[in-house]
């Protein structure tokens, strides 16, 4: 399967209550915004390895949290593959901007030992599917929270959302009156 086909079977996968990560925290308030970030210029010459092919910013309240919490989940996504180590290492590359970074493929790429252990060690979430349309096919491991730059993080939402609207929705949702 090619990477591209992917992003939107993944996308819906992300955005449905399935992708459970997000989801747990069962707040009372909740923003999500999905976006597929592959193309996206935002950083001169940070190449692949600052674009997530999918990105998913989310930002939840509690009852009583003095607070909003905005989280980006970063995605690298790959087709049928043979091997995933540089994918992997991509993927952790967007700890920069994301506080959760995944590699989403199918199960017929090079998913090995190695792979799953690499991910827990670096706290890299791992998604594998037999059927990208399937949910119930996913197997997901959740990723570690990340420590992103707060500046980079900032500018990468700005330029994954560049419509107007979704910005003015998640800066509400957190809680910035301009």
């Amino acid at each position: 399967m090619v990477e591209a086909d992917l992003y939107m079977p993944i996308s819906r996968w992300v955005e449905s209550p399935e992708f459970s990560p997000v989801r747990s925290k069962n707040p009372l308030l909740r923003t999500s915004k999905v976006a597929i970030t592959a193309g996206l210029q935002w950083l001169n010459d940070a190449g692949d390895w600052m674009r997530p092919d999918l990105t998913l910013v989310n930002v939840s309240r509690r009852k009583y949290d003095s607070v909003a919490d905005l989280t980006v989940h970063a995605f690298e996504i790959k087709g049928s593959v043979r091997g995933l180590t540089a994918a992997l290492f991509q993927a952790l590359s967007y700890s920069r901007i994301a506080d959760y970074c995944y590699l989403a493929a199918p199960s017929d790429a090079g998913w090995t030992k190695q792979i799953r252990e690499l991910g827990e060690r670096f706290g890299i979430g791992l998604v594998k599917f037999d059927d990208a349309t399937n949910w119930h096919s996913y197997r997901l491991s959740v990723a570690s929270r990340m420590s992103p730059d707060p500046g980079l993080r900032e500018q990468f939402i700005s330029a994954a959302f560049p419509n107007h609207i979704d910005q003015e929705d998640l800066l509400r949702a957190v809680g910035f009156h301009q």
